[in-house]
């Protein structure tokens, strides 16, 4: 299986080591000149994108990469590691589809409720899962 992980920080190097471990091709797409997951053996290829600040030029970048992934298990999995990446392609998931297996949630509405604290907190609690305590104001 392959997997494209965006973003070369420490997040992404965690997320390219566990995958390696597991048998899973691991590439990286970042728009970072020298991301520390770059280095990794864990990682077979990393490639350059564009900055998600534009959108179009970003999501373009990664929907190609995809069409190259594809492999005898299927469309790649795609892994974006921060909020950023996530609500990026998370927007832009009707034109990502056709080249990828999500690794995250697409749900505009569910990310929406997930990314923001608050909101999450109260996901949180209706569902019954501990919470920190809020501080007081």
């Amino acid at each position: 299986m392959n997997a494209l992980i965006i973003d070369g920080g420490r997040n992404g190097l965690a997320v390219a080591r566990a995958l390696a471990a597991e048998g899973v091709v691991v590439q990286l797409a970042t728009p970072t000149a020298r991301p520390a997951a770059r280095f990794s053996r864990a990682v077979t290829r990393t490639w350059r994108v564009p900055d998600p600040s534009d959108a179009a030029a970003f999501v373009s970048a990664i929907a190609a990469i995809g069409s190259r992934l594809a492999d005898r298990d299927g469309l790649p999995l795609l892994l974006p590691v921060n909020d950023v990446y996530v609500i990026a392609l998370g927007r832009a998931w009707d034109s990502l589809a056709a080249t990828f297996r999500a690794g995250f949630v697409t749900d505009q509405e569910a990310l929406a409720r997930l990314l923001a604290k608050d909101r999450c907190y109260a996901l949180a609690r209706e569902i019954g899962v501990p919470v920190p305590p809020e501080a007081a104001s």
